[in-house]
């Protein structure tokens, strides 16, 4: 697929709230009831393709749905994403690939990392650790490190900067009750907002769109106001095409033996196998499910436990950074959709030490 060609700007004009695993749940049931709430810092790769599709729709003139079935289809696809691997690119409409999601502060894009991979490792030999079950005799060392002090995840700039997300993201909690319930409507909820100036940004590859009479026409696109999360807050969507100066900042190297995640990532278990050592998280992933138009919900996949963004594999020797490769590539349709993207390094070693 080609590159992108529009940079997407998502600037929340509240707080918001982006759910994941811990919601409220419903009151009927005991057992799956929550009474408080947790909002993730920002969304999913599929949630922002959901938006996309929507604001395409909007765009275009296509809402009602039900009045514009044939052009909405030709702009967003017949169906949502599924969360089944394939070798093979879905079916989006005018939306060829989006990338994972950035944040922007100032004049900096960032990317989320993680927070230890700052850090120098000294890679000592004489000892022995476990990595996926597999003895290994060079141990990993990382220095300055201080766990009372650091927090897993950061943001890293274009130039490489960091900053803490403590400092973008402000977290605050609202408190009270649902209406008509008793006294198990108690609820606690937390919400995000962004520093101010910050957004978070995603590009695109929006390709030409056929009309009425088949003739390939440019896809309208315009800043709309959108309602976007949890408890449908208002976001500022604004576009700009792609140029030299205001293209995707974070371009894939090709050869290497580290690998940085750029997004989650749906791995097999196995892909540890492959690594000297890794530093990572697990992020869990759900995905709603779409009835055949992909317009009607049918409710939630199954959980998917992916690594998180930022997460770093170090390859064990060439070989398996051949295999490490083809198995983060593998997934298209995830890979089409901003997950699994990263970019690889080399990561050079002597005598038992990083260089």
């Amino acid at each position: 697929m080609t590159d992108y060609n529009f940079k997407i700007s998502l600037s929340p004009m509240e707080d918001y709230f982006f759910g994941g695993e811990r919601t409220f749940g419903e009151l009927s049931d005991q057992e799956g009831r929550n009474y408080f709430a947790y909002s993730n810092q920002y969304p999913q790769q599929t949630s922002l393709l959901g938006l996309l599709r929507y604001w395409l729709l909007v765009c275009n003139d296509c809402l009602p749905i039900e009045q514009n079935r044939e052009l909405a289809s030709s702009l967003i696809g017949n169906q949502s994403f599924s969360p089944q691997i394939s070798e093979q690119p879905q079916n989006f409409g005018v939306i060829k690939k989006i990338s994972p999601l950035l944040l922007q502060a100032g004049n900096t894009t960032y990317r989320f990392a993680h927070g230890l991979s700052t850090h120098q490792l000294r890679w000592q030999s004489g000892g022995s650790c476990y990595v996926a079950g597999t003895r290994t005799e060079v141990v990993p060392e990382i220095v300055g490190y201080d766990p009372k002090e650091e927090n897993p995840m950061i943001l890293i700039g274009d130039q490489g900067e960091s900053r803490a997300l403590k400092e973008i993201f402000n977290s605050h909690f609202q408190i009270g009750i649902k209406k008509g319930s008793d006294k198990q409507g108690f609820f606690k909820q937390q919400f995000y907002r962004l520093e101010k100036g910050a957004r978070f940004v995603v590009y695109a590859h929006i390709d030409t769109r056929s009309d009425s009479r088949g003739d390939m026409v440019p896809t309208k696109l315009q800043d709309q106001i959108v309602f976007f999360g949890g408890e449908q807050r208002q976001f500022q969507v604004e576009v700009a095409q792609c140029s030299e100066d205001n293209g995707y900042p974070f371009g894939q190297s090709g050869t290497g033996d580290k690998f940085t995640l750029l997004s989650d990532a749906v791995v097999s278990s196995g892909i540890f196998q492959h690594c000297e050592f890794a530093l990572s998280e697990i992020q869990e992933f759900r995905v709603g499910l779409f009835n055949a138009d992909g317009f009607g919900f049918g409710g939630k996949s199954q959980k998917y436990n992916l690594l998180r963004r930022g997460s770093v594999l170090f390859a064990k020797n060439p070989a398996t950074a051949i295999e490490l490769k083809k198995l983060l590539d593998a997934p298209v349709n995830f890979r089409q959709i901003g997950f699994n993207h990263y970019f690889q390094e080399i990561y050079h070693k002597q005598d038992g030490k990083n260089k």
